[in-house]
């Protein structure tokens, strides 16, 4: 007789499946043969249905959405560079600005003169050279504007109103103040090439010459100073804040 196995296991029953009952057959066979599917592991027709139409749908989007991805990606790029560009550009601004205390001008002066008629192309200057060619250039153009008001008000051809000159004397120191815009303006046209290309020493002397000639039409016209056009002022305070920023930068 042979000892039994000490590691024998029992034998494990076996379990036979559920049958369908007989009368589900004989009823509705159709019926029948879709329980066996699904008891199968076989999904049904609607879960089919419904994961193709998906399929397709994924497949009809998907070659848009990586050029979607692609715009959203370049235009959160051009935004992020464009920030960065301005926030530059003014730094360079406030950074010239606040150099001139030297020269007896505020930051606050200074900026105000560079952005009074349009303040996007102070805003837009990238470094201080395109500063101080700006400040040259609306030295040049001020004095443009203040000689062309004051030929204005002197010429016979200007129809009478309240700022012509009231007295011969008025008049005659009108004149006067035009002949030194007309010598100015061709002197800051050339001031302003040169700071555009760099050269600040001469254009230097030309702005500081530039300075007196809205005092010295004050000067002339006395106690009608009121009377002269505004451009005159407005080219005083350009001038002076144009000088410093050249004069700041002329190191050559």
């Amino acid at each position: 007789m042979h000892a039994p196995a000490l590691n024998a296991c029992p034998p494990v029953p076996c379990i036979a499946p559920s049958p369908v009952p007989f009368h589900s057959l004989r009823s509705d066979p159709q019926q029948s043969v879709r329980t066996l599917r699904v008891s199968g592991r076989r999904r049904p027709r609607s879960w089919r249905a419904g994961r193709g139409d998906a399929m397709a749908a994924c497949r009809s989007c998907s070659p848009a959405l990586p050029a979607l991805l692609l715009l959203l990606l370049l235009l959160s790029s051009w935004t992020g560079g464009a920030r960065a560009a301005a926030a530059e550009a003014s730094a360079a601004l406030d950074q010239v600005c606040g150099r001139l205390g030297s020269y007896y001008v505020t930051p606050g002066l200074c900026a105000s003169a560079l952005c009074a008629d349009a303040p996007a192309p102070c805003r837009a200057a990238r470094d201080a050279p395109a500063v101080a060619a700006l400040a040259a250039r609306l030295a040049a153009d001020n004095a443009t504007a203040a000689r062309d008001s004051i030929e204005a008000v002197v010429s016979p051809a200007s129809s009478p109103s309240s700022t012509s000159p009231s007295t011969p004397a008025a008049a005659a120191a009108a004149r006067s103040c035009l002949r030194l815009y007309a010598g100015a303006v061709p002197a800051l046209r050339w001031a302003a090439g040169a700071v555009a290309a760099g050269r600040y020493r001469g254009a230097r002397e030309v702005l500081q010459a530039a300075q007196y000639v809205a005092a010295g039409c004050e000067g002339m016209a006395g106690d009608s100073a009121a009377a002269l056009p505004r451009q005159n002022a407005g080219f005083g305070d350009m001038a002076f804040v144009a000088h410093a920023v050249v004069a700041s930068m002329a190191t050559d």
